[in-house]
């Protein structure tokens, strides 16, 4: 959800303002990539801890629908689980959003 609010607070800050002013894919593409480091981990080494990471971030604008931004990630994360070896799980996750801009908020 961390990454979806910064890619319609992000998409916002580009798609609105200047009507002259546009955003490429690979602009909005590099801003995430540099933007949205999420390394997170939880639980207690030992007896359950996963460590986990976004990777491999995409993004499309209009080209899932007219005027919706899509972005498409790899989340890995590695699980360790009392006396198992660790596991590597990879997800892959596409949304898409519209941006919204209200001036006054």
């Amino acid at each position: 959800m961390h990454l979806k609010s910064l890619l319609i607070a992000g998409s916002v800050l580009f798609f609105t303002g200047c009507s002259s002013y546009g955003v490429t894919e690979g602009e909005m593409q590099s801003y995430l990539n540099k933007e949205t480091q999420f390394n997170h981990s939880v639980g207690v080494q030992g007896l359950a801890y996963a460590t986990g990471k976004f990777d491999n971030i995409k993004v499309g604008i209009g080209r899932v629908a007219k005027n919706k931004v899509n972005v498409a990630a790899t989340a890995t994360a590695d699980l360790e689980l009392l006396g198992q070896a660790t596991q590597n799980i990879s997800i892959k996750a596409n949304f898409s959003a519209i941006p919204y801009y209200n001036q006054e908020q």
